[in-house]
């Protein structure tokens, strides 16, 4: 313990001088920008009602007009834009009235958002006793406080410059309201293309961040970030000295994670390209998160060497005769690959 308590006070000085140099570096709001609405009583307007407001279509170019089809499709746009607008004029209550429901249907993704992020929030559980239960009896207590360390240290990352650097030039958050203010991305142009290296808004959730939507994602993500950062705790279980652990955890929800994250998700550099592309990747996600919650997990496990206490720290070795201090409460791993399951499944 007593060469725990130096990486403690560095690993804490460490982070008061990360939070110390974000707070200088927060970018201020600049007039132009949307206006954070941190109660959330005015996010969801009609406009978030798929298909309720009708806009009037662009007028036609001189080439345009000739060309049966856009004239076609241009009259019929603009018909519908005028039909909308008489009824609007007639019923006014119904348009203040829409103006509820995209606030209900906004509000029910968030709802979703969070329940979500709840059941992403308890895989920590899971993981924690899949781990200590793969673990000798004598390193139980080890293993399970990484598990309960890695939340608080990366939660603090993330919340002091890990959500701004994934998040901070995202862009509209369109199923939440719509809100744009996080649209800082710090770009690189190469050969005259833009690329996105790091988001610079949301800092501590101040400013752009100060924002319901930003709190929702900002948890939704976190919860995923954490998840992310206990992996290592069970692939290196019984080899990790808790010194290291924590090095590691400073490190993983303030630059390790969110960098890689803005790249693919934020709106970085990977995330530029077509729309199908995209979709493409976001379909093969999916599937490689449904076949990592069946195969993954239990291979990964298999190939750490953790089978059960008569096994050694790698498959190679050979088995050898239990001892007492090597006793393992193997529910524990029962429990916890079934929640691993189940909340794999709900997501």
């Amino acid at each position: 313990m007593s060469k725990l308590f130096p990486v403690l006070r560095s690993s804490r000085a460490a982070l008061l001088a990360l939070a110390l140099v974000c707070s200088l570096g927060l970018p201020h709001l600049r007039a132009d920008d949307p206006k954070p609405d941190p109660a959330g009583t005015a996010t969801g307007v009609a406009a978030d009602v798929p298909g309720f407001i009708v806009s009037a279509p662009a007028e036609l170019s001189a080439d345009d007009a000739k060309d049966a089809d856009k004239k076609k499709a241009y009259d019929d746009a603009k018909k519908a834009a005028d039909d909308y607008a008489k009824q609007a004029a007639a019923e006014p209550l119904a348009v203040k009235l829409a103006d509820n429901v995209g606030h209900n249907r906004v509000a029910i993704n968030f709802m979703w958002t969070l329940i979500t992020g709840f059941l992403v929030m308890f895989m920590q559980a899971g993981f924690a006793l899949v781990e200590t239960g793969l673990c000798r009896a004598k390193n139980a207590s080890h293993t399970m406080s990484m598990n309960f360390m890695i939340y608080p240290m990366g939660m603090l990352g993330f919340y002091l410059c890990g959500f701004a650097f994934m998040f901070g030039g995202l862009g509209a958050l369109g199923t939440m309201g719509g809100y744009a203010g996080l649209n800082h991305e710090i770009t690189w142009t190469i050969m005259g293309k833009p690329f996105g290296i790091i988001g610079w808004k949301g800092f501590m959730l101040q400013g752009a961040g100060y924002d319901t939507a930003a709190f929702a994602l900002f948890l939704f993500q976190m919860v995923f970030m954490d998840t992310t950062a206990t992996v290592p705790t069970g692939g290196v279980a019984e080899r990790w000295k808790f010194s290291a652990f924590m090095i590691y955890g400073c490190f993983i929800g303030t630059v390790m994670y969110p960098l890689f994250g803005n790249w693919v998700w934020g709106g970085g550099c990977r995330a530029a390209g077509d729309q199908a592309r995209r979709q493409r990747r976001s379909r093969s996600d999916l599937h490689q998160h449904h076949v990592d919650a069946h195969h993954g997990l239990p291979r990964y496990v298999h190939a750490s060497g953790l089978r059960d206490g008569r096994n050694g720290f790698l498959p190679s070795e050979k088995c050898r005769p239990r001892r007492d201090d090597e006793l393992h409460d193997l529910p524990h791993r029962h429990v916890g690959l079934l929640d691993l399951r189940v909340r794999a499944h709900v997501r």
